[in-house]
């Protein structure tokens, strides 16, 4: 499911493609992911995949975010001590021009990866990427930095030459939706019960494909018991890279994901059965209008809504067979508990989307 959403969800896919077009340009770029990025390692490889198939001179490198000084750091990474020697800070340059005006050292070559950058460390990185591009002498190619911080979506600053490349912004539940109707698609329950199981799958997941496949792969009682499904989930299971999921849905959050994505998938099934029950029995239906119930007056048969309807059937002013009447009393019931913000059970959900 990885490569699913790196690959064919428009959003993980543009923003993959935003990293990639960026170092291609020789662009530096701060990513700003969530605390826990999904499949993220399939997502490092992607990209360092398809940039060094078009640049194979650079090569990537991955470096922890130092806890010192940074201009320090990286003389000592990729100056050797000879080359070292030759920085004067008492002239008055700093470690980022110096950096910046050698061409003779190793990081030029370089896609540098910096992990776990810290939000107290983000300016430190924003001021050397600024005074390490502003020293470039015209025509020298760059280091070209990838800095990653976490969880610290409003920090950047406009910086010529780099890039702010933010995951959480460009992902939206659309995307986790189509994803989640793309996996179901691969699950062997009934076809009628899929776009219930996405829906209901992608807006308890708050936003977390992984979490969403972690789910999925136990359907049968995703549908049965959402709720226990994924407390359980949530406690027992983990991201691939270790981490936990973040879920922090109460059990009436839970309830009202359920109620919203019956409203979705269940009321159009009500009205299709609704317009489908008037047509059969329309001439019947014609003979009680105008019909008046207790909040309305219905004039044509086509605006009678399941409640009278239901009420002509049960008083015997409508004449219907057995089996229309039982499942005239379903849809009734149904839609009285969506009306009245509960939930469908789950056994009467199951045999609505089968009827329609």
């Amino acid at each position: 499911m990885d490569r699913i959403w790196w690959t064919q969800i428009h959003s993980a896919r543009r923003f993959v493609s935003r990293i990639e077009e960026a170092l291609l340009q020789e662009k530096s770029a701060f990513l700003y992911l969530p605390d826990s990025m999904p499949w993220y390692q399939t997502m490092v490889e992607q990209i360092q995949d398809e940039v060094q198939q078009q640049d194979p001179k650079r090569r990537f490198e991955t470096i922890e975010s130092p806890e010192g000084g940074i201009g320090q750091f990286l003389m000592e990474t990729y100056c050797k001590a000879e080359k070292r020697e030759q920085y004067r800070p008492s002239k008055g340059k700093k470690q980022a021009t110096f950096l910046a005006r050698s061409n003779d050292i190793v990081m030029n070559e370089r896609y540098i990866w910096v992990r776990n950058v810290k939000r107290e460390a983000v300016a430190g990185w924003q001021d050397f990427l600024e005074e390490y591009l502003a020293a470039l002498p015209h025509g020298m190619a760059p280091a070209v930095f990838i800095v990653e911080v976490r969880d610290a979506d409003d920090i950047s600053r406009k910086i010529k030459g780099v890039q702010d490349i933010n995951y959480v912004k460009d992902v939206t539940e659309y995307d986790i939706y189509t994803f989640c109707t793309i996996c179901a698609a691969d699950i062997s329950c009934c076809v009628k019960l899929k776009p219930y199981l996405a829906a209901l799958v992608s807006t308890i997941s708050e936003k977390d494909p992984e979490l969403c496949a972690a789910c999925l792969d136990h359907w049968k009682d995703m549908l049965r018991d959402p709720g226990r499904v994924l407390e359980r989930v949530v406690n027992e299971e983990a991201h691939c890279d270790g981490s936990p999921y973040d879920c922090r849905m109460t059990r009436a959050d839970i309830d009202t994901g359920i109620w919203e994505t019956q409203i979705k998938i269940l009321f159009p099934a009500l009205e299709r059965f609704r317009a489908g029950f008037i047509e059969k029995y329309k001439s019947g239906i014609q003979k009680n209008c105008p019909f008046e119930s207790e909040y309305n007056t219905y004039a044509e048969p086509e605006d009678v809504e399941l409640g009278p309807l239901y009420y002509m059937v049960k008083n015997g002013k409508l004449s219907v067979t057995d089996s229309d009447r039982e499942q005239l009393g379903l849809f009734k019931h149904a839609r009285d508990k969506l009306a009245h913000l509960s939930c469908v059970e789950y056994a009467d959900v199951e045999k609505i989307l089968m009827v329609c």
